[in-house]
Protein backbone atom coordinates (compact mmCIF):
# COMPACT_ATOMS: atom_id res chain seq x y z
CA UNK A 1 0.00 0.00 0.00
CA UNK A 2 1.40 3.40 -1.02
CA UNK A 3 2.32 5.78 1.78
CA UNK A 4 0.83 9.11 0.72
CA UNK A 5 2.71 12.28 1.69
CA UNK A 6 1.49 14.61 -1.05
CA UNK A 7 -1.55 16.25 0.51
CA UNK A 8 -0.65 19.69 -0.86
CA UNK A 9 -1.27 18.27 -4.33
CA UNK A 10 -4.51 16.50 -3.46
CA UNK A 11 -5.93 15.25 -0.19
CA UNK A 12 -7.80 11.95 -0.59
CA UNK A 13 -11.56 12.40 -0.34
CA UNK A 14 -12.92 12.02 3.17
CA UNK A 15 -15.06 8.88 3.55
CA UNK A 16 -18.07 10.89 4.77
CA UNK A 17 -17.72 13.24 1.80
CA UNK A 18 -17.48 10.32 -0.63
CA UNK A 19 -20.60 8.79 0.89
CA UNK A 20 -22.46 12.06 0.49
CA UNK A 21 -21.36 12.42 -3.12
CA UNK A 22 -22.35 8.86 -4.05
CA UNK A 23 -25.69 9.27 -2.29
CA UNK A 24 -26.50 12.36 -4.35
CA UNK A 25 -25.24 10.90 -7.63
CA UNK A 26 -27.70 8.04 -7.18
CA UNK A 27 -30.61 10.49 -7.06
CA UNK A 28 -32.49 11.67 -10.14
CA UNK A 29 -31.42 15.29 -10.05
CA UNK A 30 -32.24 17.61 -12.91
CA UNK A 31 -30.67 20.74 -14.29
CA UNK A 32 -30.55 23.26 -11.43
CA UNK A 33 -31.91 25.93 -13.77
CA UNK A 34 -35.03 23.91 -14.58
CA UNK A 35 -38.30 24.72 -12.83
CA UNK A 36 -39.58 21.14 -12.49
CA UNK A 37 -39.23 19.12 -9.30
CA UNK A 38 -35.90 17.42 -10.04
CA UNK A 39 -34.43 20.75 -11.11
CA UNK A 40 -35.66 22.48 -7.98
CA UNK A 41 -34.14 19.71 -5.85
CA UNK A 42 -30.77 20.28 -7.50
CA UNK A 43 -31.12 24.04 -7.00
CA UNK A 44 -31.91 23.51 -3.32
CA UNK A 45 -28.72 21.47 -2.93
CA UNK A 46 -26.67 24.29 -4.43
CA UNK A 47 -28.36 26.92 -2.27
CA UNK A 48 -27.69 24.84 0.83
CA UNK A 49 -24.08 24.28 -0.22
CA UNK A 50 -23.55 28.00 -0.69
CA UNK A 51 -24.99 28.73 2.73
CA UNK A 52 -22.79 26.01 4.26
CA UNK A 53 -19.62 27.44 2.69
CA UNK A 54 -20.52 31.01 3.59
CA UNK A 55 -21.05 30.05 7.21
CA UNK A 56 -17.72 28.24 7.34
CA UNK A 57 -15.88 31.21 5.80
CA UNK A 58 -17.92 33.76 7.79
CA UNK A 59 -18.94 35.75 4.73
CA UNK A 60 -22.38 36.56 3.26
CA UNK A 61 -23.85 33.93 0.95
CA UNK A 62 -23.88 36.30 -2.01
CA UNK A 63 -20.08 36.47 -1.82
CA UNK A 64 -19.67 32.76 -2.70
CA UNK A 65 -19.41 31.57 -6.31
CA UNK A 66 -18.66 27.99 -7.30
CA UNK A 67 -16.05 27.26 -9.99
CA UNK A 68 -14.26 24.22 -11.42
CA UNK A 69 -11.27 24.65 -9.10
CA UNK A 70 -8.70 27.00 -7.63
CA UNK A 71 -7.14 27.69 -11.03
CA UNK A 72 -10.38 28.99 -12.47
CA UNK A 73 -11.04 31.03 -9.33
CA UNK A 74 -7.59 32.64 -9.56
CA UNK A 75 -8.09 33.43 -13.23
CA UNK A 76 -11.52 34.86 -12.51
CA UNK A 77 -10.07 37.06 -9.77
CA UNK A 78 -7.22 38.58 -11.76
CA UNK A 79 -8.77 38.81 -15.19
CA UNK A 80 -12.14 39.86 -13.80
CA UNK A 81 -10.56 42.61 -11.71
CA UNK A 82 -8.74 43.98 -14.74
CA UNK A 83 -11.84 43.76 -16.95
CA UNK A 84 -13.90 45.58 -14.34
CA UNK A 85 -11.31 48.23 -13.48
CA UNK A 86 -11.84 51.90 -14.27
CA UNK A 87 -9.97 53.12 -17.33
CA UNK A 88 -6.27 53.74 -16.68
CA UNK A 89 -6.23 51.69 -13.47
CA UNK A 90 -5.66 48.17 -14.72
CA UNK A 91 -2.20 47.24 -13.44
CA UNK A 92 -1.42 44.24 -11.25
CA UNK A 93 0.88 43.37 -8.35
CA UNK A 94 1.51 39.72 -7.54
CA UNK A 95 4.14 38.09 -5.37
CA UNK A 96 7.08 36.31 -6.95
CA UNK A 97 6.14 33.12 -5.10
CA UNK A 98 2.59 32.84 -6.43
CA UNK A 99 1.11 29.65 -7.85
CA UNK A 100 1.29 29.34 -11.63
CA UNK A 101 -2.48 29.89 -11.86
CA UNK A 102 -1.85 33.45 -10.68
CA UNK A 103 1.50 34.14 -12.34
CA UNK A 104 0.51 32.94 -15.80
CA UNK A 105 -2.74 34.94 -16.04
CA UNK A 106 -0.85 37.97 -14.71
CA UNK A 107 1.80 37.59 -17.41
CA UNK A 108 -0.86 37.07 -20.06
CA UNK A 109 -2.47 40.33 -18.98
CA UNK A 110 0.93 42.00 -19.08
CA UNK A 111 1.32 40.84 -22.69
CA UNK A 112 -1.96 42.61 -23.44
CA UNK A 113 -0.59 45.90 -22.14
CA UNK A 114 -1.43 45.82 -18.43
CA UNK A 115 1.38 46.81 -16.08
CA UNK A 116 2.67 43.96 -13.89
CA UNK A 117 4.93 44.24 -10.87
CA UNK A 118 6.30 41.29 -8.88
CA UNK A 119 6.53 41.77 -5.13
CA UNK A 120 9.60 39.92 -3.79
CA UNK A 121 9.66 37.18 -1.19
CA UNK A 122 12.46 36.67 1.31
CA UNK A 123 14.75 33.67 1.76
CA UNK A 124 12.03 31.91 3.78
CA UNK A 125 9.39 32.44 1.09
CA UNK A 126 7.55 35.15 3.05
CA UNK A 127 6.21 38.20 1.20
CA UNK A 128 8.33 41.34 1.68
CA UNK A 129 5.57 43.50 3.10
CA UNK A 130 7.01 47.00 2.66
CA UNK A 131 7.85 46.47 -1.00
CA UNK A 132 4.46 44.88 -1.70
CA UNK A 133 2.66 47.85 -0.18
CA UNK A 134 4.87 50.29 -2.09
CA UNK A 135 3.95 48.60 -5.36
CA UNK A 136 0.26 48.38 -4.42
CA UNK A 137 0.18 52.13 -3.82
CA UNK A 138 0.84 52.86 -7.48
CA UNK A 139 -2.28 54.67 -8.79
CA UNK A 140 -2.25 52.42 -11.87
CA UNK A 141 -2.61 49.25 -9.76
CA UNK A 142 -6.15 47.86 -9.69
CA UNK A 143 -5.47 44.55 -7.91
CA UNK A 144 -2.81 42.99 -5.70
CA UNK A 145 -2.74 39.21 -5.38
CA UNK A 146 -1.10 37.54 -2.40
CA UNK A 147 -0.62 33.84 -1.77
CA UNK A 148 -1.73 33.23 1.80
CA UNK A 149 0.07 29.89 2.15
CA UNK A 150 2.84 28.91 -0.23
CA UNK A 151 2.11 25.51 -1.74
CA UNK A 152 5.79 24.53 -1.93
CA UNK A 153 7.60 25.72 1.20
CA UNK A 154 4.57 26.36 3.41
CA UNK A 155 5.36 29.99 4.27
CA UNK A 156 2.44 32.21 5.27
CA UNK A 157 1.86 35.79 4.17
CA UNK A 158 1.59 38.47 6.90
CA UNK A 159 -2.17 38.84 6.42
CA UNK A 160 -3.01 41.19 9.30
CA UNK A 161 -0.11 43.51 8.48
CA UNK A 162 -0.95 43.45 4.77
CA UNK A 163 -4.57 44.27 5.59
CA UNK A 164 -3.52 47.21 7.75
CA UNK A 165 -1.04 48.48 5.17
CA UNK A 166 -3.53 48.31 2.31
CA UNK A 167 -6.19 50.10 4.36
CA UNK A 168 -3.67 52.89 5.03
CA UNK A 169 -3.46 53.54 1.29
CA UNK A 170 -6.93 55.04 1.45
CA UNK A 171 -8.32 55.94 -1.96
CA UNK A 172 -5.21 54.49 -3.60
CA UNK A 173 -6.00 51.03 -2.21
CA UNK A 174 -6.37 48.44 -4.97
CA UNK A 175 -8.55 45.35 -4.83
CA UNK A 176 -6.98 42.61 -2.75
CA UNK A 177 -7.09 39.02 -3.98
CA UNK A 178 -5.98 36.18 -1.72
CA UNK A 179 -5.13 32.71 -3.01
CA UNK A 180 -6.13 30.68 0.03
CA UNK A 181 -6.08 27.25 -1.59
CA UNK A 182 -3.50 25.77 0.80
CA UNK A 183 -4.67 27.77 3.81
CA UNK A 184 -8.29 26.72 4.21
CA UNK A 185 -8.70 24.27 7.06
CA UNK A 186 -5.04 24.58 8.05
CA UNK A 187 -4.65 28.12 9.42
CA UNK A 188 -7.16 30.77 10.61
CA UNK A 189 -9.02 32.74 7.94
CA UNK A 190 -10.59 36.15 8.54
CA UNK A 191 -11.58 37.28 5.07
CA UNK A 192 -14.16 39.87 6.10
CA UNK A 193 -12.12 41.25 9.00
CA UNK A 194 -9.03 41.61 6.80
CA UNK A 195 -11.02 43.38 4.10
CA UNK A 196 -10.23 40.82 1.39
CA UNK A 197 -12.11 41.62 -1.83
CA UNK A 198 -11.49 38.40 -3.78
CA UNK A 199 -10.38 34.94 -2.63
CA UNK A 200 -9.84 31.51 -4.14
CA UNK A 201 -10.11 28.02 -2.67
CA UNK A 202 -10.20 24.41 -3.91
CA UNK A 203 -12.21 21.54 -2.44
CA UNK A 204 -9.82 18.71 -3.29
CA UNK A 205 -7.09 20.18 -1.10
CA UNK A 206 -9.16 19.46 2.02
CA UNK A 207 -10.83 16.13 1.36
CA UNK A 208 -13.51 17.26 -1.08
CA UNK A 209 -14.12 16.16 -4.67
CA UNK A 210 -11.95 17.17 -7.60
CA UNK A 211 -13.36 19.80 -9.92
CA UNK A 212 -14.88 22.18 -7.37
CA UNK A 213 -13.44 25.57 -6.53
CA UNK A 214 -14.67 28.51 -4.50
CA UNK A 215 -14.44 32.11 -5.65
CA UNK A 216 -15.29 34.57 -2.90
CA UNK A 217 -16.06 38.10 -4.07
CA UNK A 218 -17.26 41.16 -2.24
CA UNK A 219 -20.01 42.48 -4.56
CA UNK A 220 -18.80 46.03 -3.95
CA UNK A 221 -15.52 45.24 -5.70
CA UNK A 222 -15.36 46.31 -9.37
CA UNK A 223 -15.20 43.06 -11.31
CA UNK A 224 -16.41 41.49 -14.55
CA UNK A 225 -17.22 37.79 -15.13
CA UNK A 226 -15.26 35.72 -17.64
CA UNK A 227 -17.79 32.97 -18.41
CA UNK A 228 -20.97 34.32 -19.97
CA UNK A 229 -24.02 32.72 -21.47
CA UNK A 230 -26.27 31.28 -18.80
CA UNK A 231 -26.58 33.60 -15.84
CA UNK A 232 -25.70 30.94 -13.28
CA UNK A 233 -23.95 31.86 -10.03
CA UNK A 234 -25.75 35.18 -9.97
CA UNK A 235 -24.32 36.02 -13.37
CA UNK A 236 -20.79 35.52 -12.09
CA UNK A 237 -20.03 32.20 -13.77
CA UNK A 238 -22.18 30.77 -16.54
CA UNK A 239 -22.54 27.01 -16.92
CA UNK A 240 -24.66 24.21 -15.50
CA UNK A 241 -23.64 23.48 -11.92
CA UNK A 242 -22.68 20.02 -10.66
CA UNK A 243 -25.04 19.94 -7.69
CA UNK A 244 -23.83 16.66 -6.11
CA UNK A 245 -20.19 17.71 -6.25
CA UNK A 246 -20.94 21.17 -4.84
CA UNK A 247 -22.87 19.68 -1.94
CA UNK A 248 -20.05 17.25 -1.18
CA UNK A 249 -17.48 20.05 -1.42
CA UNK A 250 -19.45 22.20 1.01
CA UNK A 251 -19.42 19.37 3.53
CA UNK A 252 -15.64 19.06 3.15
CA UNK A 253 -15.20 22.80 3.72
CA UNK A 254 -17.40 22.73 6.80
CA UNK A 255 -15.48 19.80 8.30
CA UNK A 256 -12.08 21.31 7.48
CA UNK A 257 -12.89 24.57 9.23
CA UNK A 258 -14.48 22.82 12.22
CA UNK A 259 -11.48 20.54 12.72
CA UNK A 260 -8.75 23.06 11.86
CA UNK A 261 -7.14 23.28 15.30
CA UNK A 262 -6.98 19.50 15.72
CA UNK A 263 -5.62 19.17 12.19
CA UNK A 264 -2.90 21.74 12.83
CA UNK A 265 -1.82 20.14 16.10
CA UNK A 266 -1.72 16.64 14.60
CA UNK A 267 0.11 17.50 11.39
CA UNK A 268 2.59 19.81 13.13
CA UNK A 269 3.65 16.94 15.39
CA UNK A 270 4.03 14.60 12.41
CA UNK A 271 6.17 17.04 10.44
CA UNK A 272 8.36 17.74 13.47
CA UNK A 273 8.94 14.02 14.02
CA UNK A 274 9.80 13.41 10.38
CA UNK A 275 12.19 16.35 10.26
CA UNK A 276 13.99 15.20 13.39
CA UNK A 277 14.59 11.80 11.80
CA UNK A 278 15.81 13.19 8.48
CA UNK A 279 17.95 15.89 10.07
CA UNK A 280 19.60 13.23 12.25
CA UNK A 281 20.40 10.76 9.48
CA UNK A 282 20.88 12.89 6.36
CA UNK A 283 22.53 16.12 5.29
CA UNK A 284 19.40 18.02 4.32
CA UNK A 285 18.34 21.64 4.53
CA UNK A 286 14.92 22.77 5.74
CA UNK A 287 13.28 25.34 3.46
CA UNK A 288 10.81 27.98 4.58
CA UNK A 289 10.32 29.39 8.07
CA UNK A 290 11.48 27.28 11.05
CA UNK A 291 9.23 24.45 12.16
CA UNK A 292 6.62 25.66 14.61
CA UNK A 293 6.95 29.27 13.41
CA UNK A 294 3.58 31.07 13.20
CA UNK A 295 4.37 31.99 9.57
CA UNK A 296 4.45 28.34 8.48
CA UNK A 297 1.83 25.79 7.42
CA UNK A 298 1.66 22.96 9.98
CA UNK A 299 1.59 20.10 7.46
CA UNK A 300 4.35 20.96 4.98
CA UNK A 301 8.02 19.97 4.88
CA UNK A 302 10.12 21.18 1.95
CA UNK A 303 13.71 19.94 1.88
CA UNK A 304 16.81 20.75 -0.11
CA UNK A 305 19.08 17.78 -0.88
CA UNK A 306 22.17 19.25 -2.56
CA UNK A 307 23.58 17.17 -5.38
CA UNK A 308 20.47 15.03 -5.72
CA UNK A 309 17.81 15.36 -8.43
CA UNK A 310 14.42 15.96 -6.90
CA UNK A 311 12.67 14.40 -9.89
CA UNK A 312 14.81 11.28 -9.68
CA UNK A 313 14.20 11.00 -5.95
CA UNK A 314 10.43 11.31 -6.34
CA UNK A 315 10.44 8.57 -9.01
CA UNK A 316 12.53 6.27 -6.83
CA UNK A 317 10.38 6.93 -3.76
CA UNK A 318 7.32 6.02 -5.78
CA UNK A 319 8.87 2.66 -6.58
CA UNK A 320 9.52 2.19 -2.86
CA UNK A 321 5.87 2.93 -2.02
CA UNK A 322 6.10 6.57 -0.94
CA UNK A 323 4.22 9.31 -2.81
CA UNK A 324 5.89 12.74 -2.59
CA UNK A 325 6.56 15.65 -4.95
CA UNK A 326 9.13 18.25 -5.87
CA UNK A 327 6.63 21.09 -5.63
CA UNK A 328 3.42 22.11 -7.32
CA UNK A 329 1.64 19.21 -9.01
CA UNK A 330 0.32 21.67 -11.58
CA UNK A 331 3.81 22.10 -13.00
CA UNK A 332 5.51 18.85 -12.11
CA UNK A 333 6.76 16.63 -14.90
CA UNK A 334 8.40 19.59 -16.63
CA UNK A 335 11.75 19.14 -14.83
CA UNK A 336 12.00 22.90 -14.36
CA UNK A 337 13.67 24.65 -11.46
CA UNK A 338 11.07 25.83 -8.93
CA UNK A 339 10.30 29.51 -9.49
CA UNK A 340 9.49 29.78 -5.78
CA UNK A 341 12.93 28.58 -4.71
CA UNK A 342 14.59 30.80 -7.32
CA UNK A 343 12.68 33.79 -5.93
CA UNK A 344 13.93 32.81 -2.46
CA UNK A 345 17.51 33.08 -3.72
CA UNK A 346 18.31 29.45 -4.57
CA UNK A 347 20.45 28.59 -7.58
CA UNK A 348 18.92 26.59 -10.43
CA UNK A 349 20.79 23.46 -9.32
CA UNK A 350 19.50 23.90 -5.76
CA UNK A 351 15.97 24.54 -7.00
CA UNK A 352 16.06 21.22 -8.84
CA UNK A 353 17.19 19.40 -5.70
CA UNK A 354 14.13 19.83 -3.54
CA UNK A 355 11.55 17.45 -2.12
CA UNK A 356 8.14 18.36 -0.73
CA UNK A 357 6.44 16.18 1.86
CA UNK A 358 2.94 17.15 2.99
CA UNK A 359 0.88 15.21 5.50
CA UNK A 360 -2.83 15.15 6.33
CA UNK A 361 -5.31 14.32 9.05
CA UNK A 362 -5.27 10.63 8.11
CA UNK A 363 -1.47 10.37 8.27
CA UNK A 364 -0.36 8.41 11.33
CA UNK A 365 2.79 8.39 13.44
CA UNK A 366 3.38 4.88 12.14
CA UNK A 367 3.25 6.29 8.61
CA UNK A 368 5.87 8.87 9.54
CA UNK A 369 8.18 6.23 11.01
CA UNK A 370 7.87 4.16 7.85
CA UNK A 371 8.37 7.25 5.68
CA UNK A 372 11.56 8.09 7.51
CA UNK A 373 12.94 4.60 6.89
CA UNK A 374 12.10 4.77 3.17
CA UNK A 375 13.49 8.27 2.73
CA UNK A 376 16.79 7.59 4.46
CA UNK A 377 17.36 4.31 2.62
CA UNK A 378 16.43 5.82 -0.75
CA UNK A 379 18.56 8.93 -0.40
CA UNK A 380 21.55 6.86 0.68
CA UNK A 381 21.07 4.52 -2.28
CA UNK A 382 20.91 7.42 -4.74
CA UNK A 383 24.05 9.08 -3.44
CA UNK A 384 24.57 12.53 -1.92
CA UNK A 385 23.72 14.05 0.43
CA UNK A 386 25.83 11.75 2.55
CA UNK A 387 24.62 10.19 5.77
CA UNK A 388 26.14 11.66 8.92
CA UNK A 389 29.01 9.68 10.39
Amino acid sequence: MTLYLDHNSTTPMLPVVRERLLELLAQDLGNPSSVHTSGRRARALIDDARAQVAAALEVPEEWVLFTSGGTEANNAALQGAVLGAPSGEAGLVVSAGEHASVLEPARALQARGHALALAPIDSSGVLELDRALELAGNPACCVISSLMANNEVGSLAPMAELSEGLAALGKRRPLWHVDGVQALGRVPLELAAWGVDLASFSAHKLGGPLGVGLFVRNPRAPWAPLALGGGQEGGGRAGTENAPALAAAALAVELAVAHREAYASHTRALVSSLWQRLDRDLDVILLGPPLGHPARLPNTLQLLLPGLSGEALVARLDLEGLAASVGSACSSGAALASHVLLAMGATKDQARSSLRLSVGAATSHQDIHRAGDILVATVVALGPPAVHE
